[in-house]
């Protein structure tokens, strides 16, 4: 393993964790997608750094080979390398804005407003007394991750549930995005044993 490159690698995944901080504090959409994609974009990099880095000896050739294949057959870090090409080389947005909403009664059932008012944070409703469904449900807006299609040979990758073969604990984009971050850390640990 070239020290020079494995170096590299570790900056991008110093990258990783300041866009996965710049995730955290994101206060609106935009800041949440532009964090994302630097996510991304940076993970991406540690591995194609470190396979240029790992061409030096043999013993780093064959331990990259088995991680690159890893990566394609791990959910987690096949969605995360897919999810960038889709980024960098489509149209397809990686992320999915969900606005706010309200939902009024039960799905499939009767509701009836008398009125409805809407005043700063507030609003007041006043439902038809004769109706017995009186529900309203707030729905916060909220980011997702959509599947993304590989646009070469139309694979289709869902947002991952599981990494390494064990089920994931935190489905939620903060959740994947650290473990993601952690996967990397660990294979640049790895990396760093190899180097010559």
């Amino acid at each position: 393993m070239n020290a020079q490159g494995y170096q590299k690698a570790r900056g991008r995944l110093g990258r990783a964790e300041q866009a996965l901080e710049s995730l955290k504090a994101a206060k609106t959409f935009d800041d949440f997608d532009t964090a994302w994609t630097d996510l991304l974009l940076a993970l991406n990099s540690v591995y194609a750094i470190l396979e240029q880095a790992s061409k030096q000896t043999p013993q780093s050739r064959q331990w990259f080979g088995a991680r690159k294949k890893q990566r394609r057959k791990d959910q987690l870090l096949s969605y995360f390398h897919q999810a960038r090409n889709t980024d960098e080389h489509g149209i397809e947005q990686v992320t999915e804005r969900h606005e706010q909403a309200i939902g009024i009664g039960d799905p499939g059932s009767e509701s009836r407003i008398e009125h409805a008012s809407f005043g700063g944070k507030k609003v007041q409703v006043r439902f038809d007394p004769s109706l017995p469904d009186k529900s309203i449900t707030i729905y916060p807006a909220k980011i997702r991750l959509p599947p993304v299609v590989n646009s070469i040979y139309g694979d289709r990758f869902e947002p991952p549930t599981e990494h390494l073969g064990k089920p994931l604990d935190d489905l939620s984009i903060l959740g994947l995005a650290a473990t993601a971050l952690q996967a990397h850390a660990t294979l640049l640990d790895e990396a760093e044993k190899l180097i010559s």
